[in-house]
Parts: structure tokens; sequence; C-alpha cells
């Protein structure tokens, strides 16, 4: 049985069996870019940011494929409890939620962790380091938001959010009472956390600057973690909020001229990044800018991506197995780089790269997905099934 459908949200994502082809379209580019960046590693070192070579601009533009995970997450993972909120009805079961937010991303993870971990043992390892890994707790460490596993310092921030978002949908529920909230008091409330999370972006900047390897060790806990990147999350809330308070203008926008502006927002984010001559203010603030784009390219995916669609909903089988893409490119990356292997093919060096990495990473990320990540979900969501007949359904509202 296919598991497309009508997207369905439950407990704070798509369900199993319902998903959606245009949602997953996003995910595949998202961890496609990713993966094309890091691929480039073998046979050359990444480019410096500043760098005006048209290949080295590309390969930089890669790492803004998590720009799109996280304005998605932003959407999924808020989506139903800020429709409980704008409706005035109970929020969701916080034990199901959590429940299915761990079986979602930490088994998978945990197995992926290990075998990098055996493969490439770190030399020197605290005893502590690899629990603060283990828990996703790393970004809160100084120096250990990408020391293991370099790409799971985004999975630190997603967990993160995750924490944050039934507790701040409580808050304001205890703030507001039981009553439905006008959709225009929950877009300004977005606004504001977004307008603080860019205050703390630089005031963060200003006080730890710096860029690339230098600037790691306290960025892990000042600019790379929620508080600064909270603002990623704000466009797919924002869309959230706009869907469900049925907006007119959302659906009459069109496809054509929100891709336009998203492309046309992501060049100014790459110029601002080309042009931080070392300001690190300048280099964070044009996170800013990644993130409008990636949220104005989810409101594209929602309306079907326009006249790209049919094409683009073909990288739906890559969409589902992207978790476990995004995790298993970078082992293979690692593991090749760590043999020696450099990929040197004239001007089809790159694709070769990917094409490489791809026919590496995908059958283990399908494997990821077959055998690890579907399954858990299912049981997990049958066994809250069993559960909530036997014990009486609570809600923190």
């Amino acid at each position: 049985m296919s598991v497309y459908g009508r997207l369905s949200v439950e407990g704070g994502a798509a369900t199993v069996r319902r998903r959606s082809r245009d949602l997953d379209a996003m995910r595949a580019i998202a961890v496609l870019m990713v993966l094309a960046g890091h691929a480039y590693a073998i046979g050359g070192a990444i480019p410096a940011h500043t760098s005006t070579a048209p290949t080295d601009m590309v390969v930089n533009a890669g790492g803004a494929g998590i720009w799109l995970f996280f304005a998605l997450s932003g959407y999924l993972i808020a989506l139903p409890f800020l429709r409980a909120l704008l409706r005035g009805e109970p929020l969701p079961d916080g034990g199901r939620y959590a429940v299915r937010r761990a079986a979602r991303i930490l088994p998978a993870y945990w197995i992926a962790l290990f075998v990098l971990l055996l493969l490439l043992p770190v030399a020197g390892l605290e005893w502590w380091q690899p629990l603060v890994h283990v828990a996703l707790l790393h970004n809160l460490f100084p120096g250990e938001g990408q020391a293991l596993f370099f790409v799971a310092w985004t999975l630190g921030i997603e967990a993160l959010f995750y924490a944050f978002v039934p507790l701040a949908a409580l808050a304001v529920r205890r703030l507001a009472g039981p009553r439905a909230l006008p959709a225009r008091t929950l877009l300004l409330g977005v606004l504001a956390l977004w307008a603080a999370s860019v205050a703390w972006t630089v005031v963060a900047a200003v006080g730890w600057p710096g860029q690339g390897l230098e600037a790691v060790r306290w960025a892990d806990v000042t600019r790379l973690s929620l508080p600064a990147l909270l603002s990623a999350f704000c466009p797919g809330l924002l869309v959230a909020v706009a869907q469900e308070s049925d907006a007119p203008w959302l659906r009459r926008i069109g496809a054509r001229p929100v891709a336009a502006l998203a492309a046309a927002v992501a060049l100014a984010a790459g110029g601002m990044l080309l042009y931080t001559a070392g300001n690190s203010v300048v280099f964070d603030l044009s996170h800013q800018l990644w993130s409008l784009a990636a949220g104005l390219v989810l409101v594209v995916a929602l309306a079907g991506w326009g006249p790209a669609g049919r094409p683009l909903r073909l990288l739906g089988p890559i969409g589902l197995i992207s978790y476990g893409l995004y995790l298993w490119h970078y082992v293979v990356t690692r593991l090749l780089l760590d043999q020696g292997v450099s990929i040197q093919a004239g001007g089809l060096s790159w694709p070769v790269r990917i094409a490489v990495v791809l026919a590496l990473a995908v059958p283990l990320a399908t494997a990821s997905w077959l055998l690890v990540e579907r399954p858990l979900l299912r049981r997990t969501a049958r066994w809250w099934e069993r559960r909530s007949t036997t014990v009486p359904a609570t809600s923190p509202a």
C-alpha cells in the first residue's frame, strides 16, 4: 500500500501511512543539497564562504538545505499545537508526542553514531562525551556540537525545538485560558519570537565572533543553539498559523511568484554570506534570509510546486528516506575520506562524487527506513492506541 495520501498530522508529525509527496519532495531537495555539498570534499576541501568561484558558491549553497529542514519542522511539529490554540481545543497529548518524536529520530541516529564511532574511533574521548551525543544534548556543551557526528548538530537543534513547542503551547494556554486565540495574536507572537531570536543572534555574534572552526567551541551554545536558531523554525510556524486560519490570500497565492521571490531571497542570502568579510554579525544574519527563503519554498511546496510539481514529486522516495540519507551520507563520506579516496574526473568530478555517495548511502538509508524508522513508528502508534483504550486520555491543557 502506498504511504502517500492526504497529509495527516498526528502528535506533531505526518503519520507513516499518510504522507505528502510535495513535502517529501522538499525533504528530498534539502537532503540532496546537503549531500552534494559534503560529497564535494571527496577530492578537495570545502571552499571558503568568501570564495567567488562559481562552483564554490554552488557548493556553499548546499548547506542551505538545513534551513529547508528547519522550516518544514517548524510547520509540521507545531501545526497540531497551533491548531489547538486557534480552535480552543485540548493540546495534543504530551506523552504520545514525546514517544513519537523519540521513536522518529533517536534509534536511527544511535545506530549511525555507533557505526561511525566503531569504524572511526575518536582518540582521547572522555566518558561523558558519547552520553551527551546519545541524548542529543551536545549543542549545550561547548565544543561538542560538531565534535563526533558533524551533521548531528542540526538534530540537537531539532530535539530542543521538539521540547520547546509543547512547553510554549502550554504556557500560552495557561496565560490565555481555554478560549480560541485569534490568528492575529499567534502571528504577532511568532513574529515577536523571531525578533527575540534575531536579537540573541546579534548579541551572540558580537560576544563570540569568528567563523568556521575557530568559532565552534562557543558557537555550540550561543550561535548554533536554539535561542539563535529558533528563528529558522519561525517561517514554518507562520505558514502553519496562516494555513489554519484559512487566510484568503494563502488560497489565492501562486507557486510561480513565490518561487521567484524565494530564489531572489536565496540569492541575496548567498551574496550576503559571500561578502561578510569576517563580520560575524553579517554572517549569522544571512541565516535569516536563508530561513525566509526556506519558508517561501514551503509555501510553494504546499501549493503543489506549480508547473514543476510532477517532476519534483518523483523525488518523493528520496524524501521518504531523507532522514536516513542525511545520517548515512555523512558516515559514507567520512569513511571515504578516511580511506584517502579522491575522485578526480575532470569537469565531471563533482557529479561523480555525488553519484558515489548516493550509491553507497541510499541502500543504507533505505534499510534504515524499512528496518528501523517505519517499524518503530508503526509499533509506537499501535502501542499508544492500545494504551489509550485502557488509560483515560489526558491533555497538558
